[in-house]
């Protein structure tokens, strides 16, 4: 599986991590520059998805939604048809957790003792520390969202974010 934070431009990355059980490190990473991500109206990212989807065996890719929508429906049209979409402000299927981003991270943190991420990936170490959580008033989990780590002067996790989406939703293997 993989999953796919899309850049809206600016100083932010477009990455699709790739995900393998608890195999997270061995299919390099696919990165693109906001730059490089919205001068060509999006189609070097399809062009790069696309291109993973053949080489890789990817049993379901989680785009995020933000700015992902445009890719999916492209990727759909192309025939990719284990293309999802996944939108981080949305339900959660674990009632602990505030929206499905929340959830996503949950399960990130409990992937992460036992699964193999590559540990020369600094700034995917960086991006997993960023955000900050709380327990809201309905006693559910809320990861920070990124408007907020940027007043605070903290990146948008990119990596870390693609890292999540690999956990949008089971799959099977």
């Amino acid at each position: 599986r993989s999953g796919v934070d899309v850049s809206g431009g600016g100083s932010s990355m477009t990455v699709c991590m790739f995900r393998q059980g608890l195999d997270a490190r061995s299919i390099k990473p696919i990165t693109l520059t906001g730059e490089q991500t919205i001068a060509y109206d999006r189609q070097l990212v399809v062009t790069k998805l696309a291109s993973a989807l053949q080489e890789h065996p990817i049993t379901a890719m989680f785009i995020d939604a933000a700015f992902g929508a445009p890719v999916v429906v492209r990727l759909r049209e192309l025939g990719y048809k284990n293309v999802h979409e996944v939108n981080f402000g949305g339900p959660s299927i674990d009632p602990f957790c505030e929206n499905a981003r929340a959830f996503m991270w949950k399960q990130m943190k409990e992937f992460l003792p036992k699964g193999a991420i590559d540990q020369n990936d600094h700034k995917l170490a960086t991006e997993l520390a960023g955000p900050g959580f709380s327990i809201n008033k309905k006693n559910k989990l809320v990861i920070e969202p990124k408007a907020s780590m940027l007043r605070r002067g903290v990146a948008s996790p990119d990596r870390a974010d693609a890292l999540a989406l690999t956990f949008a939703q089971p799959v099977d293997r």
